[in-house]
């Protein structure tokens, strides 16, 4: 038990402290065990006087065996919808479950709530480092590989589970002001790494986005803690992008043929701007065929699913499949994210983008304008405006650069 208690310790320390690391670094245990363990929040929803669900981790081997069980772990879970200036009733809220310990992000008592960093006062999100009680039985707690972590409450009829998804760590509180203290000093990318890594697994390593990655959890092994990669088990795919008032769409080629099989589309935003993430359910979309037919049911098959949306480059996903009802299992709780500033068409974000985007006649067009009727798809986050913020999206790490790709089935890894 004393050894236990350790662990326990330990892992939390990392969690919530630079000066602690885990037995394998978060990359690299997240490489190692992506292969052989896979680790999801899920959620099972009621209704009552507010609208609550249940969260649980569940853990899954790749051989069919058990996975260990997680006994500490990080999320911050928010509503895009909501919003915190309604007041304290807005806010998403979580109660642990019995032999679970919660702490904020930031090692605090408590929960950490409020409104998203750089969302401008929209969306609500709750975040937390949990652990199992230093004297709980991990065995007793999980239930066929899924441990029950809580209940999360929303207000009643403003969300439901499809509207709720993982929060960057850079953007809760506690992530945007240690990441902005160490980028404001000046401390070298291997301590930046090591404190965003106890949370927070940046994908492309240290020198990707940090805003891209994977919250983590930890499970104890003989050589200390593992860490390991947390998705999201309740959608299936995570599309993010900007432009909200722009509909996705979603195009699908039969394996090896270029001939267009089926398009199918997810709705705008209404109302929205800035960054947003679409909850792609498969199953419940209307598929068409190149004709404009509708299906009554996606042939089966094995497809290339391309993803497209105005003034985005395009990603394409091969050796996804359908069969028997089932679409796409394989992207079930994997994230894709649109690099957003293509306003010439030719798949890239490059200098040309930029210099058509802040051509004189059309920086500063407003809605209502006949030059923002004519350049509308400029306006890259959808305020109605275009203008600094839409460069800063522009040329934002992660899009300026950024070319149309197409990656294998293995390759979408959690987030990309």
């Amino acid at each position: 038990m004393q050894k236990k208690k350790r662990l326990y310790a330990a892992a939390l320390a990392v969690l919530t402290a630079v000066s602690c690391t885990p037995g394998a670094s978060a990359e690299d245990a997240g490489d190692t065990a992506e292969y052989v363990y896979r680790y999801e929040l899920a959620f099972e929803g009621t209704s009552g006087t507010s609208s609550t669900f249940a969260l649980s981790v569940l853990g899954t081997a790749s051989d069919g065996g058990a996975a260990p069980v997680l006994h500490t772990g990080a999320a911050a879970l928010q509503a895009a919808r909501l919003n915190a200036a309604d007041g304290d009733g807005a806010l998403l809220s979580f109660t642990p479950a019995a032999g679970i310990e919660v702490r904020a992000l930031d090692g605090k008592a408590g929960i950490e709530r409020g409104t998203p960093e750089d969302a401008e006062g929209k969306g609500s999100y709750a975040g937390f480092v949990w652990s199992a009680a230093q004297d709980a039985d991990l065995a007793a707690l999980a239930d066929g590989g899924r441990l029950p972590l809580g209940t999360l409450t929303v207000p009643v009829g403003k969300a439901d589970a499809s509207m709720i998804t993982l929060l960057p760590w850079t953007q809760t509180k506690t992530g945007w002001a240690q990441y902005g203290r160490l980028a404001a000093s000046g401390a070298d990318k291997e301590a930046l790494a090591q404190l965003i890594g106890a949370n927070w697994r940046i994908e492309n390593g240290i020198e990707g986005d940090p805003h891209v990655g994977c919250y983590q959890g930890y499970y104890a092994s003989d050589d200390g803690q593992r860490a390991v990669d947390i998705g999201c088990g309740w959608q299936s795919l995570v599309v993010r992008s900007y432009r909200p008032q722009s509909e996705l769409t979603l195009e699908l080629y039969r394996d090896g043929q270029t001939a267009l099989a089926a398009k199918a589309v997810v709705p705008a935003h209404t109302g929205q701007t800035g960054r947003v993430s679409d909850a792609v359910r498969f199953e419940s979309l209307d598929y068409y065929s190149a004709g404009g037919s509708k299906y009554d049911k996606l042939p089966d098959g094995a497809y290339r699913l391309v993803l497209k949306k105005t003034s985005h480059a395009a990603v394409a996903v091969t050796g996804v499949t359908a069969a028997n009802g089932s679409i796409f299992p394989q992207l079930t709780g994997q994230t894709i994210t649109l690099p957003c500033g293509d306003l010439n068409g030719d798949d890239r974000v490059k200098l040309a983008d930029r210099a058509l985007l802040t051509a004189r006649g059309r920086y500063g067009a407003r809605r209502g304008t006949a030059a923002y009727q004519t350049y509308e798809a400029y306006d890259l986050d959808g305020d109605g405006q275009i203008g600094q913020r839409d460069l800063a999206i522009l040329t934002a790490p992660g899009n300026y650069g950024a070319e149309g790709r197409t990656l294998a089935l293995g390759e979408t890894g959690g987030t990309t």
